[in-house]
């Protein structure tokens, strides 16, 4: 025997359906809505640790920047723009300069002791020379001017 339904069981089967349909649609909004926030909150994240990022690496370039002005002695500074400008490291650059006074160094002991071989060849006066040729005409026509004026 087939039972047929009546209108109330049937009207609240239909309001029970769209109850539940309700709910689920209600349950997949929350999850969508949730999907949606955490996807947010992931972006925001991200977002922050790039931000970060780029921060620590610009303290980074300032520090470096700021050891190598204080590492560029005076006369230097060619050295110090190209070594900014490359992106050398403080501690390369000081190497650097540390070479380079190290070759002026040595360069001026070469050229003091060449002053030094050129000077040791050059005898010094004794004022016992007497001057010759035009010299010793010079100094005989002003002798003799003097002594006729009275000059001394």
């Amino acid at each position: 025997m087939a039972t047929r339904k009546t209108e109330e069981e049937l009207a609240a089967e239909a309001a029970a359906a769209e109850a539940e349909a309700k709910e689920r649609a209600e349950r997949e909004a929350a999850e969508a809505e949730a999907e949606a926030q955490a996807e947010r909150e992931a972006e925001e994240a991200r977002e922050k640790a790039i931000k970060e990022r780029e921060q620590a690496a610009a303290r980074a370039e300032q520090e470096r920047v700021s050891g190598i002005y204080a590492a560029a002695p005076a006369g230097y500074e060619a050295a110090r723009d190209e070594a900014i400008k490359s992106g050398s490291s403080v501690a390369s650059f000081k190497a650097l300069i540390e070479a380079a006074k190290r070759d002026v160094a040595k360069m001026r002991a070469e050229a003091i002791d060449e002053d030094t071989d050129a000077n040791a060849a050059v005898k010094p006066s004794t004022g016992k020379d007497a001057p010759t040729g035009d010299d010793a005409a010079v100094k005989a026509i002003l002798g003799s001017f003097k002594l006729a004026t009275g000059e001394k």
